[in-house]
């Protein structure tokens, strides 16, 4: 399909009643929209008509590779989503439209204003999943866009914006936040890496899954939300379970719960809620020079994790976890020394909790202790809610048991003599025989 694109559907506005919803299934198909067609999307689909595709490639679309809208459904298994050689539509530099429209999209309630460039899905009150497939955005833009009522789930395959954002809140924001969250999931080994990897410029509530071994780079970062009266926002909540991985950094999570999971913190983060289970993890990015350790600092605490920690310990540095309101739960930390051996023993601050809290902290190194050089350095708690490494010379490795010497040899020990011949049982022996045994066999000679 080349030109103009696939179109499904229309703005339930312009929907005639008597015109029911479309159905349409694809297998192994290329769509693509050429910039002559002005096409907003290379594939539309609206109101509440479905699109099944299994297998193929989507290229171009001035604002969108797929644009799903007002109730729709899209199934996207073994696709691959381009931009190609299409520029993005109405994108200009400075990230200004003018008038405020895209040229040749949708009115009120479909597309806006393309200020960040090019989407490779865009959703808005419909549901997508895509299963496999790949999606790549170009400097400018999102891997996917989600705006107000989007449900987009993400199995396997893989979601790029290296210079961009993975995954972008947008839309009109003239609106009241709604109470259902955008929610979007990525699992199955779904990978994502961007430079955001997810981008919020709405009020929305935004509910954020990774599980099921997902693996996702970039920040999670949020806009300066507008203020619409009498209203709130809504929550940011992000949740990684069963052998997720995230890696980034966030001032912008309002809740963050890790089950069977890692966060891989790469610089300096705040989070309102943490919460930790069946060992997940928050793994402080070992630092890529000296001085530049990072710091999370979280409202509450809560549940039981690991907390993967450095130290540098000849500068007397280190990672820190600051509980501003409420700890509680039983948690461990693991250090790692990312410097020199110390000139001298010294106290590493790792953990400040409020005084009272229920928290409790213990050393997951091996045996308890850190070694460094000639120092060992245990976790203690100074009772004013601080847990510290603190450093003593370590006692000298024991002297090595003696080897026993060579033993003296033994002297040969005398064999028996063999005794003599005696005749099988049942026989006897001749005249001439009894003779030669009775005279040491003389007698046998002198007969013979």
């Amino acid at each position: 399909i080349v030109d103009g694109g696939l179109h499904i559907g229309a703005l339930q506005s312009l929907q005639p009643e008597d015109l029911p919803p479309s159905r349409v299934v694809l297998r192994d198909t290329n769509v693509t929209a050429v910039p002559a067609s002005g096409a907003p999307a290379a594939v539309s689909v609206l109101g509440a008509s479905e699109l099944t595709l299994d297998g193929g490639h989507i290229t171009g679309g001035r604002a969108a590779g797929v644009a799903a809208m007002q109730g729709a459904v899209v199934h996207l298994q073994r696709a691959t989503i381009r931009r190609g050689d299409a520029p993005a539509g109405g994108a200009v530099p400075g990230g200004a439209v003018p008038g405020g429209a895209v040229p040749g999209g949708f009115g009120p309630g479909g597309f806006g204003p393309v200020l960040d460039g090019w989407y490779g899905v865009d959703v808005s009150g419909s549901s997508v999943e895509l299963a496999q497939s790949i999606v790549e955005a170009p400097e400018l833009g999102a891997a996917i866009r989600v705006g107000r009522g989007a449900r987009v789930t993400v199995s396997g395959g893989s979601l790029s914006a290296p210079h961009g954002n993975v995954i972008e809140t947008g839309g009109a924001r003239r609106f009241a936040p709604q109470a259902a969250p955008l929610s979007i999931t990525l699992q199955a080994g779904a990978h994502a890496q961007g430079k955001a990897l997810l981008y919020r410029v709405l009020p929305e509530p935004v509910k954020l899954t990774l599980t099921g071994g997902a693996d996702a780079q970039g920040d999670i970062v949020a806009t300066e939300l507008p203020s619409i009266p009498g209203t709130s926002i809504g929550p940011l909540d992000v949740a990684l379970a069963s052998q997720a991985r995230w890696t980034g950094a966030t001032r912008a999570v309002d809740s963050l719960s890790i089950d069977n999971a890692t966060w891989v913190m790469t610089d300096n983060s705040n989070v309102g809620a943490l919460r930790l289970a069946s060992d997940g993890s928050v793994d402080f990015q070992q630092p890529a020079e000296a001085g530049r350790f990072k710091v999370l600092t979280v409202n509450t605490l809560a549940g039981s994790g690991l907390f993967r920690m450095n130290v540098f310990a000849d500068l007397g540095l280190s990672d820190k976890l600051v509980v501003m309101q409420d700890a509680s739960g039983q948690h461990r930390l693991w250090v790692r020394n990312s410097g020199s051996e110390p000139a001298s023993a010294n106290t590493l601050l790792l953990v400040q909790t409020p005084l009272g809290s229920a928290a409790t902290f213990t050393l997951a190194n091996k045996d308890g202790k850190v070694d460094i050089g000639t120092y060992r350095y245990r976790l203690a708690a100074n009772g004013n809610g601080q847990w510290s490494l603190v450093g003593a010379k370590a006692p000298p490795a024991p002297k090595p048991a003696p080897q026993p010497g060579p033993q003296p040899p033994q002297p040969p020990q005398p064999q028996p003599e063999a005794p003599a011949p005696q005749p099988p049982a049942g026989r006897e022996l001749s005249a001439a025989a009894n003779a030669a045994v009775n005279t040491g066999g003389v007698g046998l000679a002198s007969t013979l």
